[in-house]
């Protein structure tokens, strides 16, 4: 996933501005305006990591910084901006759950995280 400062985004050229170089075996999973004090990511192993987002650099190029600790061959599932104050929610089937107290999940970045909370679901996204 990469987080995005849209004030970079502002360009005069036709062709339009180009953000990353993907590799070819990386997935763009999904860009977020970077507008949330924390970042939670989820990993399809079950785990999740909640870290503040100011600990990410603003790079101009490169391949990016590692958000999550993976095992080999262990892939991202899900990752969304928060601010500690409104808690992290997901869906499971057609409800939405709610933890308000997420500080057991908050550490830095390039973590492997922890268990995901109590009835997540299956799938490991917010939504």
């Amino acid at each position: 996933g990469f987080i995005v400062d849209t004030n970079s985004l502002i360009s005069n050229q036709k062709k339009g501005k180009k953000l990353f170089n993907l590799k070819i075996s990386d997935i763009l999973i999904k860009v977020l305006n970077a507008n949330k004090k924390y970042i939670a990511i989820t990993n399809k192993s079950g785990k999740l990591l909640i870290f503040n987002i100011e600990s990410l650099p603003i790079l101009q190029k490169g391949s990016g910084v590692q958000l999550m600790k993976l095992k080999k061959n262990e892939l991202i599932a899900d990752i969304k901006l928060l601010d500690q104050s409104e808690g992290l929610t997901w869906s499971s089937g057609s409800k939405v759950k709610k933890l308000n107290d997420i500080s057991f999940w908050i550490g830095k970045r390039a973590q492997s995280g922890k268990k995901v909370p109590k009835y997540f679901n299956k799938n490991f996204k917010f939504e």
